[in-house]
């Protein structure tokens, strides 16, 4: 039985790769259909690098109407644009509100202001408040004196017999006190104001008598015992 030469010959590798250490050299063996192929492969490669490298580098490309500006011009006008709607439109009813007027004198409420002050006018006095006695003279003339001037001020006070404990008790002295009666004397700009209005009645009664002078001081009512 006759063999075939080609049939008995043994398939060779498509790919061969030999090594010669002495000369440091490497062979690479490649059959036709293998090489064939492997260039076919690498331009596919190449062209594709080279489509999506130019698609990458353009950036995004502007929005455009698909339609130029001088063809719309061309078109014909649609008068149906200009018809408007006759549907009624209920249109929401808006609340009447006033409008607040602004007040005319600003308020700026991180200003400290202090506590009002409780002043009572009284001849007979309340216990408890404070009260000026203006100056104690030995003569009730000199007190009805001043007390006459002061009150031609507008600042009432009446004469009375020296409070206790104001005086010694061996003198007999005559009070002129103002019936303005007030809760508190600290930090109080109504106490101020009056007492700086009875000094300044003070000279005008005086003159330059030390003894006259007036010397307002606050005095806290107590019951008569």
């Amino acid at each position: 039985m006759r063999i075939d030469e080609e049939t008995s010959r043994p398939s060779r590798p498509a790919v061969r790769v030999s090594v010669d250490p002495d000369d440091q050299i490497i062979r690479l063996s490649l059959t036709y259909s293998t090489a064939a192929v492997t260039c076919f492969s690498v331009l596919v490669i190449v062209g594709l690098a080279y489509v999506m490298g130019r698609h990458s580098g353009r950036g995004p490309l502007p929005l455009l109407a698909e339609r130029t500006t001088e063809e719309l011009q061309a078109d014909k006008p649609h008068a149906e644009v200009m018809e408007v709607s006759r549907e009624p439109i209920n249109a929401p009813i808006t609340p009447d509100v006033t409008p607040i007027k602004p007040t005319t004198r600003p308020q700026n409420w991180n200003d400290p202001r202090p506590p009002q002050t409780l002043v009572v006018d009284d001849q007979k006095r309340t216990v408890g408040l404070n009260y000026v006695i203006v100056q104690s003279y030995p003569d009730e003339k000199d007190a009805q004196a001043a007390r006459d001037l002061l009150n031609k001020h507008g600042m009432l006070c009446t004469v009375e017999p020296a409070p206790a404990n104001w005086s010694h008790s061996q003198w007999k002295m005559y009070s002129v006190i103002g019936i303005k009666g007030f809760d508190k004397i600290r930090n109080s700009p109504d106490f101020d104001r009056y007492v700086a209005s009875i000094s300044a009645v003070s000279n005008e009664f005086a003159g330059k008598s030390r003894f006259k002078r007036f010397e307002p001081v606050a005095y806290k009512w107590r019951e008569a015992k």
